[in-house]
């Protein structure tokens, strides 16, 4: 189930980026969190790809604020 909400997550940041919806970054980051929780809950080695993908989408989002609001325009 977790799983589900971590790619929900992620396909309506994507969604929301494309209408111009401000908040997709919000999302994308909460969706990158839940992934983390569901990988932490369910580890094996083979999942550090994932956890390297979820990290730097925060890192991205949260640390570097890319992409800028020039590039995608909200």
């Amino acid at each position: 189930m977790l799983s589900i909400l971590a790619l929900g997550g992620v396909v309506l940041a994507g969604l929301a980026l494309l209408i111009g919806f401000g908040a997709w970054r919000r999302v994308a980051a909460t969706a990158a969190c839940v992934s983390l929780v569901t990988i932490a809950l369910f580890w094996g080695w083979k999942m550090m790809v994932g956890v390297a993908v979820d990290v730097g989408i925060l890192v991205a989002l949260l640390r570097a604020a890319w992409p800028g609001r020039d590039l995608v325009g909200s």
